[in-house]
Parts: C-alpha cells; sequence; structure tokens
C-alpha cells in the first residue's frame, strides 16, 4: 500500500526591485495622504508596505526623496493623460470634454492623490518649494499642451509661453480645487464633477476660440466697451441659427455693458435649469 507524499508548498515568488518599488509607492501614497507629509514615517510605510525600514531606504534615501517622487510620478501621469486625450483631429468640442473625463477618471482611480498631491504644502520651507517646483513645471508643460488648441492665444492675448501659462495655471488651479473638494465629497458621481468641468472651463474657452474677449486693461466693468466678438456673435449666431427674437433685442444687448450682460447670462441660464428641473418633474 502505498502512501501520497505530502505535497511541498511553493516558495514564494521573490518580487524585483522594480515591482517592491511600486507597492512602497502606492503604500507611502496612502500614508502620506492620511497623515499629512510631517506626520507620516517611513517606519509606518514600510509596515504597510509589507518590508523593513531599511529595505524602503534602499529605494529612497529620504522621506523627501520619497515625497518627491510621489509629486513627479503623478504630475508625469497627468500630463501623459491630457496629451493622449487632447491629442488627434477631432473637433476641440469632443476632445476637451474626453480629456476631462480622463482627468476625472485618473482621481476616481487615484483617490489618495488629491490629498497629498493637490493640497498646498505648509509649514517646511523645503517642502514648499518642491510643490511649487513641480506644480511650476506641470503649469509650463500644460500651457504648451494648450497652446497647441487652435485660438488657444486668445485666451491671453498672445502665443506667447507666458500667456499660455496664465491661462494652464486657470485650468490646473480650478482642475486641482475640485479634485480636493471631490475627495471631500465622495459621494457625489463622476458624471457630475466632469459636467461641472466642462461647463466652467471649455464653455468660457470656446467663446474665447471664436474671438470674444474681455479687453485688458477694463478694470471697471462698465467703463469700456466690450470687445468686438460681442457684435460678431450676434450677426453668426444667426447663421448658426440661433436667432434673436427680433431686432430690438440685438440693440438692446449691444447697448449692455459688460457687466450687463454677464449678469443676463447668469439669470437666462438660471431661468434654464428651473425649466430643466421642471421638465423632469413632469416626465416623472
Amino acid at each position: 500500500m502505498s502512501t501520497a507524499k505530502a505535497g511541498t508548498a511553493r516558495p514564494r515568488k521573490r518580487m524585483t526591485a522594480k515591482e517592491r518599488r511600486e507597492v512602497i509607492e502606492r503604500a507611502a501614497l496612502q500614508v502620506f495622504a492620511e497623515r499629512g507629509y510631517h506626520r507620516a514615517s517611513i517606519e509606518e510605510i514600510a509596515r504597510s508596505s509589507g518590508v523593513t525600514p531599511p529595505v524602503v531606504y534602499d529605494h529612497f534615501a529620504s522621506k523627501l526623496e520619497l515625497h518627491r517622487r510621489l509629486l513627479e510620478r503623478t504630475r508625469d501621469e497627468l500630463l501623459e493623460m491630457w496629451r493622449e486625450h487632447l491629442a488627434g483631429d477631432h473637433p476641440a468640442e469632443e476632445r476637451i470634454p474626453r480629456a476631462i473625463d480622463a482627468w476625472a477618471r485618473y482621481v476616481e482611480e487615484h483617490p489618495y492623490a488629491p490629498r497629498m498631491v493637490f493640497h498646498e504644502a505648509t509649514g517646511e520651507p523645503e517642502l514648499q518649494a518642491l510643490h511649487q517646483e513641480v506644480q511650476a513645471q506641470a503649469r509650463a508643460a500644460l500651457g504648451a499642451i494648450l497652446g497647441r488648441e487652435p485660438g488657444a492665444e486668445n485666451i491671453a492675448g498672445s502665443a506667447e509661453a507666458e500667456a499660455l501659462e496664465m491661462a494652464a495655471e486657470v485650468m490646473r488651479a480650478g482642475l486641482t480645487g475640485l479634485a480636493v473638494w471631490w475627495s471631500e465629497h465622495p459621494e457625489v458621481p463622476r458624471e457630475r464633477i466632469v459636467a461641472t468641468a466642462v461647463n466652467a472651463l471649455w464653455i468660457g474657452f470656446e467663446r474665447v476660440r471664436a474671438g470674444e474677449s474681455w479687453p485688458e486693461g477694463n478694470g471697471s466693468l462698465g467703463a469700456q466697451r466690450p470687445s468686438r466678438s460681442f457684435d460678431q456673435s450676434l450677426e453668426e449666431s444667426e447663421s448658426d441659427g440661433k436667432t434673436w427674437n427680433s431686432v430690438e433685442d440685438i440693440a438692446r444687448h449691444r447697448a449692455m455693458t459688460p457687466q450687463q450682460r454677464w449678469r443676463r447670462t447668469i439669470s437666462l441660464s438660471q431661468a434654464a435649469q428651473r425649466l430643466a428641473r421642471a421638465e423632469r418633474v413632469d416626465e416623472r
């Protein structure tokens, strides 16, 4: 009578240095997000990674170097995402919402990134300098990406790098703030986040691409006539099928100050939202 030999357990596969580094980075991202830079420790990061502190130091010389790596990694991943989704021959009204949706998916899939990467660093000068350095690099790269969009130079008045960086900073800072807000309100669905971002960023960008802009140096909202594009947009709207109710409406609109036009736009938008809500109620 033969007896079966007890099976021997297979030895666990040893991680490569690259795989171990990835585990450490993911654990560190969560620890930094939950504890903040100052309260986070290499010991806790090591425990979360399933290694000892010396192993962490084999990969990163200091906690600051590990923090830098996470900032640069997130920056590079986001910039690559923008390049990928903004590229192509499709109309901008398709590519830009698609890119913003990809951004929202990234934030959703990396829930600790907003709390660690997007919050401004405070306290330690070296850490503040690191955040500012990475942000400046991201801003310059995003400005270059934005500069490839037709009409982008109209946003800040020229196609110079500094002007495009200003426009990119509006986009970067707005999305950063939205990501932080979303991390504090995780119950809000991604679709709503995307719609808010597209409404705030793309619609204004679209109007600027069409030639409409706020005159530089117009510190007083009612001090100057609006830029030429207000009148142009009235005439072009008829060819697009967006007709005004009467000639009097056109004259009244042209006579408005920019502040009055802005208030009118907000009022019409709110009225449209109320109408849409009423229609949804009727459908139920």
